[in-house]
């Protein structure tokens, strides 16, 4: 969403800035339509080099054309230090904010689903052991007289857990 945003962003601050050592005219490296932008961006939030990006996008004259109304002449300058800082501030944000952000996410969504394929025991068959502890500790001790173990087993039973054990082995 970020990248597209900026992509959106940059087509419309930078489209038409001259060729350059980044910006070189392959369809995916310029910002003369959306999608080329956001792809742009793509390339910056995971890893483009800064300086060559922010130099192209910062040119000014005499290196660039500059915009004649009089003849309707379209520059081909950048926006100085501006452009420098919209870059710098979203190379900021992808690279320390957001991509660590999904990389983390994965890597603990990776582990969930490891440790829930390791289980020997089953979430279902958790809650029912659950609620049959809730019904013999209703105060919530985490502690149960050893004489209530035989009930808990046979309100297992009940419940068809594979939890339940037989009491008289």
């Amino acid at each position: 969403g970020v990248t597209v945003c900026f992509g959106i962003l940059g087509n419309q601050m930078f489209e038409g800035v001259k060729q350059g050592r980044a910006i070189d005219g392959l369809r995916w490296s310029t910002f003369d339509d959306v999608g080329s932008s956001t792809m742009w961006w793509f390339r910056v939030a995971v890893g483009t080099s800064l300086i060559d990006i922010t130099a192209d996008l910062a040119v000014q004259p005499p290196y660039c054309t500059v915009p004649s109304p009089e003849s309707g002449m379209q520059g081909d300058c950048g926006m100085g230090t501006v452009s420098s800082v919209v870059v710098i501030a979203y190379a900021f944000l992808c690279r320390f904010l957001l991509i660590p952000l999904i990389t983390g996410t994965l890597v603990n969504t990776f582990f969930d689903t490891i440790d829930d394929m390791r289980s020997l025991v089953s979430d279902a068959e958790l809650a029912k052991y659950d609620e049959c502890w809730r019904q013999l500790d209703p105060a919530e001790t985490c502690f149960i007289a050893s004489w209530k173990l035989k009930p808990l087993l046979e309100r297992l039973r009940t419940l068809r857990s594979d939890l339940w054990i037989d009491p008289e082995r």
